[in-house]
C-alpha cells in the first residue's frame, strides 16, 4: 500500500551468519564479510539457552504492557482507494466527510484518504525486551460499516480494506504505520507509541 510517509530504508534487512566464540564474531559465510557503511547498527539474534547469565538473559526478554490510548478514542486508517469511482456513494461520500472533519489543510496528512475507527476498549502495547513491540488486541467498530464489530486494529484493518481497497489482492497492512492518532492537533501515526516506547 503507498504510504505518504517516507520510505523506512532500515525496513529492508539481510541475514548475514555469523558464529561467536571466546565472545568474538566472525564472519561464518563463503568468502569474506561484506563491506559496510562505517557505524552500521544491526541485531544479533542468538538462542536464548547460549547465555551464560541468566540475570542478562531477563534484561533482554523482559516483557511489560503499557497503556498507550483509551477507550472511545477516534482513529484514522489510510486506505488506497485505487479508482474512487468505483466506490459506492455511501463510501465516497464517508471519505470526504473524514476528510473534511479531521484531516483537510491539516499538516503531514493532507491528501491522504482515511477511514475512522473507534476503540471499544483501552489500547494497550506490549514491550518485549529487545524485540519489537507488538500491540494488544483490543475491541474496535467501525462506524461507516454500520458499526462492525472487529476485534482488533488488524482486524478492522482487514475488514476496512475487504470494502474499500477491493482492487488489492491482500487485505492486510502494518497497523504500526497505517493507523493514525491525534495529538495537539497533529495526526501522528501509532508507530510513534513503539518508538518512544522502545528508546
Amino acid at each position: 500500500m503507498n504510504s505518504f510517509l517516507p520510505i523506512d530504508k532500515y525496513a529492508k534487512t539481510v541475514v548475514i551468519p555469523v558464529s561467536i566464540k571466546d565472545g568474538q564474531i566472525k564472519y561464518s559465510g563463503e568468502g569474506k564479510m561484506p563491506k559496510l557503511d562505517d557505524v552500521t547498527l544491526a541485531d544479533l539474534i542468538v538462542p536464548a539457552h547460549a547465555f551464560k547469565d541468566q540475570s542478562r538473559l531477563k534484561k533482554f526478554t523482559e516483557e511489560k504492557t503499557e497503556l498507550i490510548l483509551k477507550s472511545g478514542t477516534q482513529l484514522l486508517v489510510q486506505i488506497s482507494t485505487g479508482s474512487v469511482n468505483k466506490l459506492d456513494k455511501q463510501y465516497l461520500a464517508h471519505l470526504e466527510y473524514i476528510n473534511d472533519i479531521y484531516v483537510k489543510n491539516t499538516a503531514g496528512i493532507a491528501g491522504a484518504r482515511f477511514v475512522e475507527i473507534e476503540l471499544s476498549d483501552d489500547l494497550k502495547i506490549t514491550l518485549r525486551g529487545t524485540k519489537r513491540s507488538i500491540l494488544n488486541r483490543c475491541q474496535c467498530k467501525i462506524p461507516i460499516l454500520n458499526n462492525m464489530d472487529a476485534k482488533s486494529l488488524n482486524h478492522a484493518y482487514t475488514l476496512i480494506s475487504q470494502e474499500f481497497e477491493q482492487h488489492r489482492m491482500s487485505h492486510s497492512g502494518n497497523v504500526f504505520k497505517d493507523i493514525y492518532y491525534k495529538k495537539d492537533d497533529k495526526w501522528l501515526p501509532i508507530d510513534s507509541f513503539r518508538d518512544a516506547l522502545e528508546s
